[in-house]
Formats: C-alpha cells, structure tokens, sequence
C-alpha cells in the first residue's frame, strides 16, 4: 500500500537539502542554512511529523531563515 505522506515528505526532504545546499553556497548569513536543516530535522524525525507542533516549528524556522537573510 502507498504512503503518500511519507512520500510528499521524502520530496520535500530532497528539496529542502537542495535549498540547504544552494543557501549555504550563496555566502548569506550561516543562521539562514542553520534554519534550513532544522526543518530537514524536523522532516526526517518520525516522532516530531506527526505530533502536529512540527508544522508550527516549520514555519517559524522559514521566517527566522527569512529575516536572517535581509
């Protein structure tokens, strides 16, 4: 049987290592890659996906990724 969540989160894994590593190559701020591989983090630890308090963290580590970047 297909696990269509963990397959949308297996693509965003990958895409969130390619963004980790086109962000580190890019010589902004090391807090910017830093908040990319806390939600890499949060994606690949099973407990955390599906406590349901991962997509707050998430989100705060893309606005945190975000203003570190300005």
């Amino acid at each position: 049987m297909s696990d269509p969540i963990g397959e949308a989160l297996g693509w965003l894994h990958q895409d969130l290592l390619a963004a980790q590593l086109v962000l580190a190559a890019a010589g902004l701020p090391a807090e910017v890659p830093y908040h990319v591989e806390v939600i890499e983090d949060i994606l690949s630890d099973h407990e955390q996906r599906w406590s349901g308090e991962w997509k707050l963290t998430v989100a705060r580590a893309v606005l945190a990724a975000r203003d570190a970047a300005r």
